[in-house]
């Protein structure tokens, strides 16, 4: 029976809205073979007002048994790192604690506790980021465990969330008396992605398209795209391509980093819609480790062969950075 009075945190970082989300969906998995209730806490400003959890107006849960911060215990709480801060964001806890070059893996284990370990007894526990994602494939089904993880957060994803009432009505807007196959493409154009993950070429974009269109009886293409320059070059060179109306930041920054962005909630709600409407395209391209591409193709109801999946590839110098990095925190 899961204890009210358990309960799993998992917390926001400065990171995109994919991975918030597959930190989520590792959470849920543990916390219900924990037997654990759940407190998702977005209440960072990062998606809206300091303060209000955004993750409320986005999504619901099911499966899981949910607590208010009030249920939150400040002391019995593990890992150590957040004693008497669990009401602070991730963001918040880290500057306090120095802020030193950011290193996944020691933030995780600082951070957030072990997957591989249900018995915690602290009545407040906490994690953050989905990279132990491996730890908890004891908890799935027998016919997921051997299977590659994104198959295991597709399941995730089906069992455990679902869109809120609101965001679901702005999908359904947009499929409302649609014929034809749509085709969805998801572009990560930022600095930071290509310094950090790799870059890919607008031009393999463009041919994955071509191939697509050769296929298929495309009526429309469905562009989302952190960079407006480069959604100017797409809707340029198909007439069948169309986006949303949304809020840009200068090209090649981050949205979600966007200090002059006039509206945190409503930027995180156009980054939803745009995400659960890729999912739902008949085809879809998007990039192999951009969490935002991972997170449509979890949601996505269509087979893996409907998803033509682009390789980012880092440049030389940006992978000697990133060692150099890691060493200077070692």
């Amino acid at each position: 029976m899961v204890s009210p009075t358990k309960v799993l945190v998992v917390k926001g970082s400065r990171t995109g809205l994919g991975d918030r989300v597959r930190a989520v969906l590792g959470g849920l998995i543990y916390a219900e073979g924990a037997d654990r209730s759940v407190f998702v806490d977005w209440r960072d400003g990062m998606y809206g007002a300091v303060g209000e959890n955004a993750f409320d107006r986005l999504f619901e849960l099911h499966r899981v048994t949910r607590v208010q911060a009030e249920a939150l215990d400040e002391i019995d709480v593990e890992p150590p790192a957040w004693l008497g801060r669990i009401h602070k964001s991730m963001d918040e806890v880290y500057i306090e604690d120095g802020a030193l070059p950011w290193v996944r893996e020691h933030a995780v284990a600082k951070y957030s506790i072990d997957f591989g370990r249900l018995d915690y007894p602290n009545r407040t526990i906490v994690s953050w980021e989905f990279t132990q994602l491996g730890k908890l494939r004891a908890l799935v089904p027998s016919d997921l465990r051997q299977v590659p993880g994104e198959q295991i957060e597709r399941w995730a994803w089906h069992r455990y969330m679902k869109l809120s009432t609101n965001v679901e009505a702005d999908v359904e807007d947009f499929f409302r008396d649609q014929t034809g196959t749509t085709v969805g493409v998801h572009i990560r154009a930022t600095t930071e992605f290509a310094d950090e993950k790799g870059y890919i070429n607008l031009r393999e974009y463009f041919r994955a398209l071509d191939r697509l269109l050769r296929q298929h009886n495309v009526a429309r293409i469905f562009v989302a795209t952190d960079n407006a320059d480069v959604l100017k070059h797409v809707l340029q060179r198909y007439p069948q391509a169309c986006s949303r109306p949304k809020w840009f930041g200068s090209p090649g920054d981050p949205i979600h980093l966007g200090e002059s962005c006039p509206d945190q909630a409503q930027m995180a709600r156009d980054a939803i819609v745009e995400l659960a409407i890729l999912a739902r395209c008949d085809r879809l391209v998007s990039v192999d480790n951009s969490s935002y591409s991972i997170l449509a193709r979890i949601m996505s109801e269509r087979p893996p062969e409907h998803h033509v999946v682009l390789s980012a590839r880092k440049t030389i110098l940006a992978r000697l950075g990133a060692k150099f990095r890691w060493l200077q925190s070692a």
